[in-house]
């Protein structure tokens, strides 16, 4: 009978330990500091992005990239290019440092560091952000994007990129240089030829009017480029089908930075924030 007795306190002090235990568990959840430390900690793995769009287009074509980074948790900011989009400034008035000032005063408007992720001509305004203001740059990110050195021009890569659809159908015509729409979908989303994507399709088609001259003296301008720049941390995203900067000669760029992290999206062509959105944003969102 005391066995029993001896064995019925054991279990009852076990059963009310282990009551305790939840009880502590629950008011820790429920006490206000411990949810302030995990939002806490939250906030400090969330990271602000910069994104810049190419050239042509408006910021509007990294919506889809922006809501799944934001959905992670993390902050975006679009920069609106002058003379691009809905920005009315004269094309005669912009060179490649009017872009690059419009970027750093977005930047610098954060109080926290950024990753500054550039599309294609967006890739020579980050490099030169890059060197001006490197203690804002947590890491720049090249998407498909041009990655020069120091005193080339987006003109002198292009014009070597002979098997470009944009090199072979470019038309010059100072202030301004286009790509005549009835290369637009070849050139930049081709990827959209190759399978039967109805809404795929149809944000393309919504996207051609939004597409405006671009200011050619950005291609023009050389970029200046020392050990700021070096120092930052490099990623680039590289897109086999790409055939706008063939894959080619996008290698040829990020090869001259061994530092840098070459990361591939497959079936991809020139913008794969509309055609391969979720692989760009997943690749983004873990940096």
């Amino acid at each position: 009978m005391k066995a029993w007795l001896s064995l019925f306190g054991v279990l009852l002090l076990f059963t009310l330990s282990t009551c305790q235990n939840e009880f502590d568990q629950i008011e820790s959840e429920l006490n206000p500091n411990t949810v302030n430390q995990s939002l806490s900690r939250k906030k400090k793995t969330s990271k602000t992005f910069v994104l810049i769009h190419g050239a042509w287009h408006p910021e509007s074509v990294w919506d889809k990239v922006s809501d799944s980074l934001e959905q992670f948790g993390h902050n975006t900011i679009t920069v609106q290019l002058p003379g691009l989009g809905n920005d009315t400034t004269a094309l005669a008035s912009i060179n490649l440092q009017t872009h690059v000032d419009a970027v750093i005063s977005a930047i610098n408007s954060q109080s926290e560091n950024v990753i500054l992720v550039g599309h294609s001509y967006g890739g020579v305004v980050i490099s030169q952000v890059g060197e001006l203001i490197p203690s804002k740059i947590e890491r720049l990110v090249y998407v498909s994007a041009f990655m020069l050195e120091s005193g080339e021009s987006l003109l002198q890569l292009a014009l070597q990129d002979t098997l470009s659809f944009v090199t072979q159908h470019v038309v010059p015509n100072y202030p301004e240089i286009t790509v005549p729409d009835e290369y637009l979908i070849e050139a930049f989303y081709n990827y959209s030829l190759q399978n039967n994507n109805q809404p795929l399709q149809q944000e393309i088609d919504a996207l051609l009017p939004l597409i405006k001259p671009h200011p050619m003296q950005t291609f023009l301008d050389t970029v200046s480029l020392g050990s700021n720049y070096t120092s930052l941390a490099k990623s680039y995203v590289t897109c086999p089908d790409d055939q706008a900067i063939t894959s080619d000669v996008q290698e040829f760029m990020y090869s001259r930075f061994p530092e840098t992290d070459v990361h591939t999206i497959n079936n991809s062509d020139h913008s794969p924030f509309i055609t391969r959105p979720n692989q760009l944003a997943n690749f983004l969102k873990h940096l």
